[in-house]
């Protein structure tokens, strides 16, 4: 059985404020930074204890 997360709203609006800020740059950057957060979610949720 898969844990649940929860991300708290000022953690999911810092991470829309970071995704805006680099898509004015590139939406290929946003897009990497999107997935490597998603990844970086998956693992706390599946070891929290690492």
């Amino acid at each position: 059985m898969k844990r649940r997360l929860s991300i708290r709203p000022r953690a999911d609006a810092d991470i829309d404020e970071a995704t805006a800020f680099l898509a004015h740059q590139s939406t290929v950057l946003a897009e990497r930074f999107l997935d490597r957060v998603g990844d970086t979610l998956e693992l706390i949720r599946d070891r929290p204890l690492l």
